[in-house]
């Protein structure tokens, strides 16, 4: 009895037939960004804070200062809203990916 190793996959509307790597089969799946989620693209350290909890914003309204490899990066605010939590303190150093803060 032989398992059928090979993988069937369509890319606009071609079929494909393959063979699949662990790597591959191990992959951590891709899942859509929460746009009311704010995350950091780099690590570093929050420098500053300018908003509190329950804050109205405007799109582009500054929420941290965050410096990395001697950069200050200022995060602003991605769309109109309520600020729900801000998830850092001043002097925190965070990895990439770490969530900043999160809008209603």
């Amino acid at each position: 009895m032989t398992i059928d190793k090979y993988t069937d996959f369509f890319i606009e509307e071609t079929s494909y037939r393959t063979t699949l790597n662990e790597k591959f089969k191990n992959r951590k799946n891709w899942k859509k960004i929460d746009p009311k989620i704010i995350h950091s693209v780099i690590p570093g350290t929050i420098v500053d804070i300018f908003v509190n909890n329950g804050q109205l914003l405007k799109s582009g309204d500054p929420i941290l200062i965050l410096e990395a490899m001697k950069m200050r990066n200022v995060v602003c605010m991605p769309m109109d809203g309520t600020l729900k939590s801000v998830q850092v303190e001043k002097g925190q150093v965070i990895p990439k990916g770490f969530v900043l803060a999160d809008i209603e």
